[in-house]
């Protein structure tokens, strides 16, 4: 019952290619359908998942944000960054743009992007494994290199490939 902005994202990145296939196929009907049910995700995306100055990362199984500025750890994660922009959402508005920002000022260090700050320092039942992890261990504001190739995506797609390189060149070995 919890829902990932992440996961709403994948289905706005990878739509499209859908819809492509479809309308090769010449099944322009079953097209236009998906196409409609990817605006819609977006709209939903926009309006309930952009938290000032970055995305979400999900609302719990109690309806609850994970990820926001109201949370009092885990305020923002790396995942929902990546993808919405990799899934169009909010570029057109500058909200892209200002999530890439808040990536930088609240994930960056000089050996990459930590997946969520501030770390988790207590057990979260509705968060579960996450918080169970030491402060900068694991998923508990680790640093994973295939979370931080997401931003590197998304910051070329934005047109900002001195930050992506710049990202790429942190975790670099």
């Amino acid at each position: 019952v919890a829902e990932s902005v992440m996961v709403a994202t994948l289905f706005t990145y990878a739509g499209p290619a859908y819809v492509g296939i479809l309308r090769h196929l010449g099944k322009n009907d079953e097209a236009d359908k998906a196409q409609a049910e990817i605006d819609k995700m977006k709209a939903n995306v926009m309006e309930h998942a952009f938290d000032g100055d970055w995305f979400l990362r999900a609302y719990d199984a109690e309806g609850e944000k994970m990820g926001s500025k109201e949370c009092e750890e885990g305020k923002i994660f790396i995942e929902s960054q990546g993808f919405c922009i990799l899934g169009k959402c909010g570029i057109e508005d500058g909200k892209a743009l200002k999530a890439l920002d808040s990536v930088e000022k609240y994930l960056g260090t000089k050996y990459g992007l930590v997946l969520n700050n501030p770390a988790f320092t207590r057990y979260y039942v509705e968060y579960g494994e996450i918080s169970t992890y030491p402060a900068g261990y694991k998923e508990n504001a680790g640093i994973f290199c295939h979370n931080n190739a997401w931003i590197m995506i998304a910051e070329a797609v934005m047109g900002r490939g001195d930050k992506a390189f710049d990202y790429y060149t942190r975790i670099a070995p």
